[in-house]
């Protein structure tokens, strides 16, 4: 009879070392910044196309739109 060798080893959790947690969470955020750029790019799009008398409408003036347009750290929260 033929005996077989079977190694157990004990559950180690896995873990990322610190860097490449520091490394994963710089990417998110350059991420999040991303689409949050890409938002505000698609908004000025939009509301630089409306005429005055819409912007009217949704309680914006042109001035208002133009800043939007030229803030670039504009608070989208």
């Amino acid at each position: 009879m033929m005996k077989t060798l079977i190694k157990t080893f004990p559950a180690v959790p896995f873990s990322f070392p610190h860097r490449a947690v520091n490394v994963i969470a710089q990417l998110n955020t350059v991420f999040r910044r991303g689409v949050a750029w890409n938002h505000r790019r698609r908004n000025r799009a939009i509301l630089m196309q409306l005429n005055d008398d819409q912007l009217k409408d949704i309680g914006l003036s042109r001035d208002d739109v133009l800043h939007y347009g030229e803030n670039p750290h504009y608070n989208d929260k």
